[in-house]
């Protein structure tokens, strides 16, 4: 009646199939993500017609995908098109600290971006105005010195600025505020001022903080205008990075007001400590691994040794840990130059056997009057030395975030509030997505937060908050909840200086607990995203089950490194393989963004080599050339066997230090000491070549390049196989091409085993080079051009491709005989097998016909219709009872909680809690609801504990 050709399938089904490729592709398999999709339909679809869906991401909108969908039939007509907008997964963008700087930095973005370049220019002529600093001029150029002249209407009002910095501090006791002036030299007739620094200005800590905060700023901008920042995305600094993320994301600092408060807070801390007539303080900050200083040492045993040498020195002087940053492998601590010398020496004892808790205080007393000598009698020349288990942080005479800074926090708020207002405050922008590192949780306005930073700090002001506290004020009115919000960043921006960085704990709230799926490090260097991976690495996650799912699911990435990849300008295109829905129609997706594509296989090589490479241990050299590349993203031929390690890092002390305990791992703590002062070529000399396998380092690098940049299923047994198939290559011979392959490691995933190879053979012409052998060519048999040695084309075939022709031959030949058969009128009867086989049927089949014909007659012909078998497997029902088990399993959980049976959520209860996620369904969330809610009637400390990880559940 419609006039259609025939039947047609409905158009709800074409969409829904449709979406369903874009939500696995686009959404990674999470429908909640997708927040709009619209289609329009061009074509009617046949049932049993193939078709193919396109998925594109084309755009940014507000942080979300623009995705765009084509549907195809066989004939290459469009039959569907459509648009939708996914939310992107969970993102944190982390903000890099002090430390990460080199000259320089951000001038490459600064030239290619306008955005960029805008907020460096408008930094950069503030603070010229402001303090005379030529910002821009010092990234640059680094220069040693830098004077400002205060001639002029200008100048005057620039020295008048100078002049009226003051540093203020109370009394331990509080009984008086003394007020400093924090250049004295600078008098009111005053006609120039001097900055100087041996290293270079950028290496001067007020001029550093003001520099790394523009930086990081700029490059934010630059990644915001491509609307790739999702709406609610969550942040975090570490240490002075907590600014620059309060400025891009929070909205509270304006790039201008962050250079301030970075070159004003650099210049608090200088004042905080007492210096000698030639500018040195009796102050340094010591890099510390418990990892490397014995297999039991844990961060508590670290902790009690800290305590020794500082109760039990006979000495009165600062030693704290002041930066928590991997668990069990990297913490920083603070102190006098004395008290980190002993406990430096004091840690290479507590590995020896014979060391107990007994003896500790004993030995911490002979640790520190050893160190007082060794100063009296160095003088001048003192200074901290590497060991076994501890790193110097060079050219750092400041202890960061230690309670010796504690008296600058009344001067540090004081000139917060006259750069931050009220009105700057957006509440929104704060609650549940700013995480400060005084308190490693996510920043919120309740009372218990409140009380929460009351507790870590002591603040007055936030006593007088808690008392005039109303929290029905608070929902009612936006003004008050701003000003409530205002109060608490001041204070927690206050004291941050002087409180440890809690970045462990900051670290497990984002995997654990907010479960990120997306890792954006901002800032010149790669130095929280490799800690991410560090910590991955950590007991903690690895036997917990943790590390596994997080590393095929997150995406750690860095600005200075994977930019194009946050910006998604990576996007390589690929198909998914074929599948075959409902209705007979066939439905193949290709995505442009995130290809989803079958296992790939290695072929095996047919045609045999002449030879093989002969097998050598891997030089030591080979090894430590291939990780400073990596580390560094340089060429090997740019590391030079007659340099240093100090001469790669371009005066990066932290860099250096990565380096050092890569190289640790790797030669388990084979090191000579001072092996950064060493050429590469004398350090390898005392290494011993590896002969069975690399080290852990590099192998869990060559693991993760495979499982991130190789097309999905091949892995590196596969590709090992492939290189000695190809080239002879032998055990060692192919782990040392992949340890060159660190260095050529692709931008993005290989999309399939033609790229894999090209890869391949790439680098094993790079690895040939550098080893100087020489490939062997195919046999004589072979004969011709193409084989391995050649460099040409292989003919290549798989047994899995053999064994499927094999069938797709029997196939035709049954499907042909029958075909004759029917023909010729011949019937093929398998079972027959001679006439005595044929009379023997017959007689069974009489047999059944009378049996038949007894039941007929004894109980009518309509009786086997009443017996004859009604069971369908479409009408099959299965019964389980995983959701009431996993309803007992949750209130088996509250009531422990409630009992007092469990005190604290930790890592040990994380595995139960994610098999009872695993199995919710709507009644088992009704159940959770409930239960949250009858905590929430209690009052004990277990009902408050079950009430909060209930409503997280």
């Amino acid at each position: 009646m419609a006039g259609l050709p025939g039947t047609i399938t409905h158009g709800m089904w074409t969409s829904a199939a449709a979406r369903r490729c874009m939500e696995h592709i686009a959404a990674q398999g999470c429908p909640e993500r997708v927040v709009s999709y619209n289609v329009r339909f061009l074509d009617m679809v046949r049932p049993g017609e193939p078709l193919e869906t396109q998925v594109s991401h084309v755009g940014m909108r507000g942080g979300r995908k623009i995705i765009r969908i084509d549907t195809l039939n066989q004939h290459g007509d469009k039959v569907l098109e459509g648009s939708a907008e996914v939310n992107q997964p969970p993102t944190v963008f982390a903000f890099t600290g002090q430390g990460a700087h080199t000259p320089g930095m951000g001038m490459d973005l600064y030239s290619r971006s306008a955005v960029a370049r805008g907020v460096w220019d408008s930094a950069d002529a503030f603070m010229r105005t402001t303090y005379g600093i030529p910002l821009l001029d010092i990234v640059r150029h680094n220069p040693t010195t830098h004077t400002v002249h205060f001639a002029g209407r200008r100048g005057a009002a620039v020295r008048a600025t100078y002049r009226a910095m003051t540093y203020e501090y109370s009394e331990h006791d509080g009984s008086r505020l003394i007020s400093r002036p924090l250049f004295p030299d600078i008098s009111y007739d005053a006609e120039s001022f001097t900055f100087h620094a041996p290293l270079g200005l950028l290496y001067a800590t007020q001029f550093t903080q003001a520099a790394m905060l523009v930086c990081e700023a700029a490059e934010f901008a630059h990644i915001e205008s491509y609307s790739v920042v999702p709406a609610h995305a969550v942040y975090a600094g570490h240490s002075l990075g907590e600014y620059a993320g309060l400025t891009a994301i929070g909205r509270v600092l304006t790039p201008e007001t962050a250079a301030d408060i970075g070159f004003c807070r650099g210049l608090t801390m200088q004042q905080s400590v007492r210096r000698d007539l030639d500018n040195r303080s009796i102050y340094a900050m010591l890099a510390v691994s418990p990892a490397r200083v014995a297999t039991w040492f844990t961060p508590e045993h670290l902790a009690a040794v800290v305590a020794a040498v500082r109760q039990h020195g006979d000495y009165d002087g600062l030693l704290e840990i002041v930066n928590y940053n991997v668990r069990d492998t990297q913490y920083v601590v603070a102190g006098e130059l004395v008290l980190l010398d002993a406990l430096a020496h004091l840690l290479s004892r507590v590995a020896e056997p014979t060391m107990s808790e007994a003896t500790l205080a004993p030995l911490a007393v002979h640790a520190v009057r050893d160190a007082r000598l060794r100063k009296d009698r160095d003088a001048q020349a003192f200074e901290l030395q590497r060991t076994h288990a501890t790193i110097p942080l060079l050219g750092i005479d400041v202890p960061f975030h230690s309670s010796l800074l504690y008296d600058g926090v009344w001067s540090f708020r004081k000139m917060l509030q006259t750069k931050i207002k009220p009105e700057h405050i957006e509440v929104a922008r704060l609650r549940n997505r700013y995480i400060p590192n005084l308190t490693a949780c996510a920043f919120d306005t309740t009372r218990e937060y409140i009380q929460r930073v009351r507790r870590l700090t002591g603040s007055p002001p936030l006593a007088q908050l808690l008392l005039n506290y109303d929290h029905h004020r608070l929902a009612a009115d936006p003004a008050y909840e701003q000003q409530v919000a205002y109060v608490l960043l001041i204070e927690v921006l206050s004291y941050q200086f002087s409180s440890p960085v809690r970045w462990i704990e900051t670290q497990d709230v984002l995997l654990q607990q907010i479960k990120i799926s997306r890792f954006i490090e901002v800032g010149p260097g790669n130095v929280l995203s490799n800690m991410l991976r560090r910590t991955l690495d950590t007991r903690a996650y690895t036997e917990s089950g943790l590390a596994d799912n997080l590393n095929s699911s997150l995406d750690i990435l860095a600005s200075s490194s994977d930019l194009d990849k946050i910006l998604f300008q990576d996007c390589p295109v690929a198909e998914s393989e074929p599948e075959q829905p409902s209705q007979g129609v066939s439905i193949r997706a290709s995505a442009v963004e995130t290809p989803v594509a079958a296992a790939p296989v290695i072929k095996d090589i047919v045609v045999p080599l002449s030879g093989t490479v002969d097998d050598q241990p891997i030089q030591p050299l080979e090894v430590v050339r291939a990780l400073i590349a990596h580390k560094l993203k340089c060429s090997l031929e740019s590391v030079s066997a007659d340099k240093p390690i100090k001469d790669f890092v371009g005066g990066k002390s932290t860099l250096q230090n990565e380096i050092i305990g890569d190289l640790q791992k790797e030669f388990s703590d084979d090191l000579p000491e001072k092996s950064e002062e060493v050429p590469l070529a004398e350090l390898t000399q005392a290494l011993l070549p590896l002969t069975r396998a690399l080290g852990k380092h590099s192998m869990s690098l060559i693991a993760r390049m495979v499982s991130s940049k190789m097309p999905g299923g091949l892995t590196k047994d596969m590709i090992c196989q492939h290189l000695q198939l190809a080239y002879g290559l032998g055990p060692l011979r192919q782990l040392g091409l992949l340890l060159v392959s660190l260095t050529m490691e692709p931008t993005t995933r290989l999309d399939s085993e033609a790229s894999a190879k090209a890869w391949l053979a790439t680098v094993a012409q790079a690895y040939a080079k550098l080893s100087g052998i020489a490939y062997p060519s195919a046999s004589a048999s072979a004969g011709q051009p193409g084989a391995a040695g050649s460099g040409a084309t292989v003919a290549v075939a798989s047994s899995k491709e053999f064994g499927d022709a094999q069938r797709a031959h029997s196939r035709l030949a049954r499907q042909t005989m029958l075909a004759l058969a029917n023909y010729l009128g011949v019937t093929i009867d398998p079972s027959a097998h001679g006439a005595s086989d044929k009379t023997s049927h017959a007689a069974e089949l009489n047999t059944m016909a009378d049996e038949l014909s007894i039941w007929t007659a004894e109980y009518g012909p309509s009786f086997h219709e009443g017996i004859k078998p009604v069971f369908s497997p479409h009408k099959a029902r299965h019964y389980d009872s995983f959701w009431n088990w996993a309803r007992q399993d949750l209130m088996e959980l509250y009531f422990d909680i409630i009992q007092g049976k469990i005190t604290k959520v930790d890592l040990a209860l994380t595995p139960h809690c994610l098999r009872l996620v695993n199995r919710f369904t709507p009644s088992v969330i009704d159940a959770l609801k409930y239960v949250v809610q009858s905590a929430g009637k209690g009052t004990s400390p277990g009902h408050l504990l079950a009430q909060k990880y209930g409503s997280s559940l």
